[in-house]
């Protein structure tokens, strides 16, 4: 940690803020750990959807530990949040992903130009937008994706307990706990085109596969060329 820099002031107590940050600490789950768990979560990524010096936007990153075990991992990796504390958080801990990380809600990225990725990659982070604006954000990660580029989401679903054994329900953030029916319908009705069976045996049987750990609902889904 570097120890010339001032910690950022934990100004938000509401929403993704400071509280949330320590709230899920509390619960385990420490957002800005970096370990093996993270090193094989990107290399499992980054390998089974062939992301090695691709460019990839990753939805909703928090401080950036998933995106760091990717970025690490091989693929060329940019984040947004749109928690302003926990964005300053990674920076602050990560200074090498201090260019890496932004701050921009989904439903609006006013920083992401025109088909400016190759791949989309978001988890367990679908789970917290509001049904209502999921077609507009639909629309718009079509926009950041260059055309035949895909989005790979990991989200909870309400008939699975999370990796804590809690139900999704109980977690008041889980606004949108729908069916992979209900996705894959708001996909296709955004444009999307779904190729979830393409990539099933690739993600499912890799040696470092967390699939099984943590029965995430997924999909993969294609901008159409």
């Amino acid at each position: 940690m570097p120890a010339t820099l001032v910690m950022p002031r934990p100004y938000l107590v509401n929403g993704y803020g400071h509280q949330y940050y320590r709230d899920l600490k509390s619960n385990g789950l420490d957002l800005l750990a970096y370990g093996d768990w993270q090193r094989r979560y990107g290399r499992w990524i980054v390998d089974t959807l062939q992301l090695h010096r691709q460019r990839v936007l990753d939805v909703g990153c928090a401080c950036g530990s998933m995106l760091r075990g990717m970025w690490q991992a091989g693929a060329q990796m940019h984040g947004i949040d749109c928690s302003e504390f926990l964005i300053q958080m990674g920076r602050w801990i990560w200074p090498e992903l201090r260019d890496r990380l932004f701050v921009c809600d989904a439903v609006n990225l006013h920083c992401i130009p025109n088909a400016g990725y190759d791949w989309l990659h978001s988890c367990v982070v679908a789970e917290h937008w509001r049904p209502a604006l999921v077609p507009y954000i639909l629309e718009e990660l079509r926009r950041v994706v260059k055309p035949g580029g895909s989005f790979y989401c990991a989200y909870e679903s309400e008939s699975v307990t999370m990796a804590d054994g809690r139900d999704p329900a109980d977690e008041p953030t889980h606004l949108c706990l729908k069916s992979p029916a209900w996705w894959e319908d708001h996909l296709r009705r955004s444009g999307w085109q779904v190729t979830s069976s393409e990539w099933a045996a690739a993600l499912e049987t890799h040696p470092e596969s967390l699939l099984s750990d943590y029965r995430w609902s997924w999909f993969v889904a294609r901008h159409p060329p």
